[in-house]
């Protein structure tokens, strides 16, 4: 009863703002709020990897990154504890299900692009397939397409765009991407800063939603090339419209309050093609 008021309200505010009706509405399906989500908790076993565990439960390596908020891969250590979504049981024996599921496959620009693999419903295989070990005989696309080797273990890097995007206001981050403490998962970051700081847009694009919104106090969503967006909540006061153009860097909206006077928060998203993603892999 509560999701639907919360989206009922949501769409009689697009009514007013067309353009943002596909975009807003989606989003208010994931929200900054944080959620339960399905998946399972991995301990890290000696002569594993974070690129072992991906093929084990047929995950994609970044995916893991983010969610888990580890920016370099090779600084796990054993007993650490990550989490795996969409994962129905714990896998044990990681390394020979690792190389269970390697099936060789032709490796183009297309897969490439898209490295982001579904996790299986179940303990299952069949639907999942990683490239071959040689690399593919055309050198044109060397660096982008083939993965590393490093002591005989097939290593696709993280990948980071920290060019894209700036900082929307300076501040601390008080509350991180991915899964939190208590094992709620969300779905962006929160920076605290005093109240009424500038709020500036983090990449240049169109204001397609610009309202208050229960629950999330005023609320702006950015749409910017490439299929990116951006969201801002928790704001003060909306400087920007719906259908404005805006600059990287242009103020766009004041800082909101917390609970503490004099002090504020902002939460702030980024997505891609709808799905949120880490923005301490895009923030320089």
């Amino acid at each position: 009863m509560f999701q639907s008021r919360k989206i009922m309200v949501l769409l009689l505010i697009c009514l007013s703002f067309s353009a943002c009706m596909p975009w807003a509405a989606e989003w208010s399906k994931s929200s900054s709020k944080t959620r339960q989500t399905r998946g399972v908790y991995h301990r890290i076993k000696s002569g594993e990897t974070l690129w072992s565990i991906a093929r084990a439960y047929q995950a994609s390596v970044q995916d893991l990154a983010e969610i888990n908020d580890i920016s370099d891969p090779n600084l796990i250590e054993v007993d650490d504890v990550i989490f795996i979504p969409d994962a129905n049981q714990v896998i044990d024996n990681i390394i020979p299900s690792a190389r269970r599921s390697e099936v060789p496959v032709r490796m183009d620009k297309k897969q490439e692009s898209s490295p982001v693999a579904k996790p299986p419903e179940g303990d299952v295989n069949t639907s999942q397939v990683s490239v071959k070990e040689e690399p593919p005989p055309s050198t044109e696309k060397t660096e982008q397409t083939v993965k590393q080797k490093t002591g005989g273990e097939r290593k696709q890097p993280i990948q980071f765009d920290r060019k894209r995007f700036i900082w929307p206001v300076t501040g601390k981050v008080i509350s991180r991407f991915g899964i939190q403490p208590n094992g709620m998962y969300y779905n962006g970051v929160t920076i605290a800063a005093m109240e009424g700081t500038p709020v500036l847009a983090a990449a240049g694009g169109t204001v397609i939603f610009s309202a208050s919104l229960k629950d999330y106090g005023e609320t702006m969503i950015i749409k910017h090339e490439d299929s990116y967006m951006t969201v801002y909540t928790n704001l003060g006061c909306r400087i920007r419209e719906a259908d404005d153009k805006v600059r990287k860097g242009d103020k766009i909206a004041l800082l909101g309050k917390s609970e503490k006077k004099g002090e504020g928060y902002l939460c702030f998203e980024i997505r891609h093609k709808n799905k949120a993603r880490n923005p301490l892999f895009f923030l320089p």
